[in-house]
C-alpha cells in the first residue's frame, strides 16, 4: 500500500476544511431565510444554537454569521433608500457591522470550555443569548433563536423560554454524544409533548373591545406634499371615532415633526388638533408616530408615540431607536435619546399596553422584561416602513413581535405605514 505523504496529507485537510465552511455557510444561510412572514418557520430556528455550538469553532463562526448576516440581508437594500443621499453600496458596512455584533456572543460561547459537559451545554447557550437582555446591548437580540420560543411554546411565558433552553441543551447533548442518551432522549420527547400540548391548547388572545389598528400607505416624502395625505388619514380616524372605536392606533412617524410650545407641552398642527378635540369628546384615544422635541432647544428628537383625546396628551418615546441612524450614544445632540429606564408599558382606555415602536419590534430583550415586569394587557406595535418595499424587513419585524405576543398570550395590535 501506498503511503499518503504529509502534503497530500494537507491537501486532503484543507479540502475537508473548505468543504465544512461551505456547508457551515449555506446551512447557516438557509436558516437566517426562514424570517420570512411565515410565523411557523420560526420554530426550526430552535435548532441554530445546538447546530451552531456542534461545529468546529471555524465552522461555528461562519455558520452564526451566516444566519444573521441572512437574517438582516434587507439592510443593503433599504439604507440607500431610507438616506437619500447615500451610494447603492453605503448600506454594505452597516449590515456587515451589524452581522458582527450579532454573532460575538456566539463566537465566544463556542469557544467556552468547562469540564463538566452538563455545565458547558447550557453555560454557551446563556452566553449567546444573554448579553440581549442589557439595554445598551438590546440590539444584539434580533433574529434571536429565543423568539422561537414563542412558537414551540406559545402562552408559557418564562417557563417557556427556560424550557426552550432546555430543549436546545438537549439536542446540543445529544449531538455531542457526552451526556447519557436514554436520559436525554426521555428529555426530549417529554418536551415534545409538552410543546404539542401548548399549541394544541392555544387560544388566540383578543384585543380589547373597541382597539383598532388603521394601516396607512403612499405617504409622501417631501413635507410639502404631505398636509393633503394627513388630512386623508385624519378622516379615517374620524371615521373610526364615529364607528364606536375606544382606542385607534397609528403607525409610526406619520404626523413628521411636532414642536412644544414655551411650557414644554406638545403644539398640535392642524388636522391633530381637531382629532384631539374629538377623542376628547367622545373619551376616546388616538396614538399617532411623531417625532418630537425633548426640550426647547429642538436639537434632539424622541421616535414617539402620542396619544391624542382622553387623558390628554402623552409622549411614549421609543426606548431604543435605530443605534447610530437614530440613537447616537457618543454624541449629546442632534439624535434620538435611549430611555433604557423605561418599561415601554402605559396604561392607556383601562389597559395596560406596551408599546413598541419600529426597531424595537426586533429586540428579544426589551419585549420579555417589559411582559415579565410590568405584564401589559396588549401590545401596540407601531411601524413606519415606507424605506423597505421589496425587502424582506417587512416580515422580519411582524414575525418578531408576534411571536413575542404569542409566547405571553397576549394580543399584538399592529399599525403599518407601507
Amino acid at each position: 500500500m501506498d503511503a499518503i505523504s504529509p502534503r497530500t496529507g494537507r491537501a486532503s485537510r484543507t479540502k475537508r476544511r473548505i468543504l465544512a465552511a461551505l456547508l457551515a455557510g449555506g446551512a447557516g444561510a438557509a436558516a437566517g431565510f426562514l424570517w420570512t412572514g411565515d410565523l411557523s418557520s420560526l420554530g426550526i430556528v430552535a435548532l441554530v444554537p445546538p447546530i451552531g455550538l456542534f461545529l468546529s469553532k471555524g465552522s461555528s463562526a461562519i455558520f452564526f454569521l451566516s444566519y444573521f448576516l441572512s437574517a438582516i440581508r434587507s439592510v443593503p437594500a433599504f439604507y440607500p433608500i431610507f438616506y437619500s443621499g447615500a451610494t447603492a453600496l453605503s448600506g454594505v458596512p452597516v449590515w456587515l457591522a451589524w452581522g458582527a455584533c450579532l454573532v460575538l456572543p456566539w463566537i465566544l460561547a463556542r469557544h467556552l470550555t468547562v469540564v463538566r459537559p452538563s455545565v458547558s451545554v447550557p453555560g454557551r447557550l446563556l452566553i449567546g443569548y444573554l448579553p440581549a437582555f442589557f439595554p445598551p446591548l438590546w440590539f444584539v437580540g434580533a433574529a434571536s433563536p429565543l423568539f422561537s420560543a414563542g412558537i414551540l411554546f406559545p402562552g408559557l411565558g418564562l417557563p417557556g423560554l427556560v424550557l426552550l433552553v432546555v430543549f436546545q441543551s438537549v439536542l446540543s447533548a445529544l449531538l455531542n454524544s457526552r451526556w447519557e442518551r436514554r436520559s436525554m432522549r426521555l428529555v426530549f420527547v417529554g418536551l415534545t409533548v409538552v410543546s404539542l400540548i401548548a399549541n394544541a391548547l392555544e387560544r388566540p388572545p383578543t384585543s380589547p373591545s373597541g382597539w383598532v389598528a388603521l394601516g396607512t400607505a403612499d405617504e409622501p416624502r417631501p413635507l410639502l406634499q404631505r398636509p393633503p395625505w394627513e388630512f386623508a388619514v385624519a378622516k379615517r380616524v374620524l371615521s373610526a371615532l364615529d364607528s364606536g372605536a375606544r382606542v385607534v392606533l397609528l403607525p409610526e412617524g406619520i404626523a413628521t415633526f411636532w414642536t412644544k410650545d414655551p411650557a414644554g407641552q406638545i403644539s398640535l398642527p392642524y388636522p391633530w388638533s381637531g382629532i384631539d378635540r374629538e377623542a376628547r369628546a367622545r373619551h376616546a384615544t388616538v396614538l399617532i408616530g411623531s417625532e418630537v422635541p425633548e426640550n426647547s432647544r429642538m436639537r434632539v428628537w424622541d421616535d414617539a408615540l402620542v396619544a391624542l383625546g382622553e387623558g390628554g396628551i402623552r409622549a411614549f418615546p421609543a426606548r431604543q431607536p435605530i443605534p447610530v441612524a437614530g440613537w447616537n450614544p457618543f454624541s449629546k445632540t442632534h439624535h434620538e435619546p435611549s430611555h433604557w429606564r423605561k418599561t415601554g408599558v402605559a396604561t392607556i382606555a383601562g389597559s395596560r399596553a406596551l408599546v413598541s415602536l419600529c426597531f424595537e419590534d426586533l429586540l428579544i430583550g426589551s419585549q420579555v422584561e417589559a411582559d415579565l415586569l410590568v405584564r401589559p394587557r396588549v401590545v401596540l406595535s407601531a411601524d413606519n416602513l415606507w424605506f423597505s418595499k421589496g425587502t424582506s424587513d417587512r416580515g422580519f419585524q411582524s414575525v418578531s413581535i408576534r411571536s413575542i405576543g404569542r409566547l405571553f398570550g397576549i394580543p399584538v395590535l399592529r399599525a403599518v405605514n407601507q
